[in-house]
């Protein structure tokens, strides 16, 4: 493998490859690599290397997306197994599925955050435009003000959703800056009234 290494040619698709892009920590440090891929002074060592795989999809039409989804679960799962038993090896993956995991649960923590950022809002809004005051009272404004969030927030989404638009998780964030801003309007027009 190191002769491969130090020749910095891949034979089967004759291409030049790049130490730096795949090796750290070489040893010698110092190693200079030629146009043609030519190590010197040879690569005797290295602590890591990163490898590439991509899968082509449209290669086989016969094969669903569900099936590449269902390969990289049982992927991470073998390496997690293997990892647990070797001593002096440690292997990180990075897949298309593992980062839409890791999407996903860092967005469900969010939006249990955000659900109660909304609600603190909501609640500030409603003690300080509803104040005690019989003449100063708003609080129908308050609750009108951020009915008509939800509403505006639920028609965005209904359009989107006839017109066939997607989600993402990062729309769960959406009601939080429609309040805000709806929010801010209500205290606008509320001090522009007095």
């Amino acid at each position: 493998m190191l002769t491969k290494i130090n020749s910095g040619r891949n034979n089967q698709i004759d291409e030049t490859f790049r130490l730096n892009t795949f090796l750290a920590e070489v040893e010698p440090e110092n190693y200079t690599q030629e146009r043609t891929g030519q190590v010197s002074p040879f690569v005797t060592s290295a602590k890591a290397a990163a490898f590439g795989y991509f899968i082509k999809n449209g290669r086989n039409e016969d094969i669903s997306e569900g099936f590449y989804r269902v390969f990289e679960e049982d992927l991470i799962v073998a390496v997690d197994e293997f990892k647990e038993t070797a001593e002096h090896i440690n292997i990180s993956l990075f897949t298309t599925t593992g980062l839409r995991r890791a999407f996903s649960d860092d967005l469900q923590a969010d939006l249990k955050l955000v659900q109660v950022a909304i609600m603190l809002v909501a609640c500030y809004t409603i003690i300080v435009l509803g104040t005690c005051s019989g003449m100063h009272c708003r609080l129908i404004v308050s609750l009108m003000g951020l009915f008509c969030v939800g509403i505006a927030y639920a028609a965005g989404f209904g359009f989107c959703f006839y017109v066939g638009g997607e989600t993402a998780g990062v729309h769960g964030l959406m009601p939080f800056l429609l309040i805000g801003i709806g929010v801010d309007d209500m205290f606008v027009i509320c001090n522009a009234v007095d």
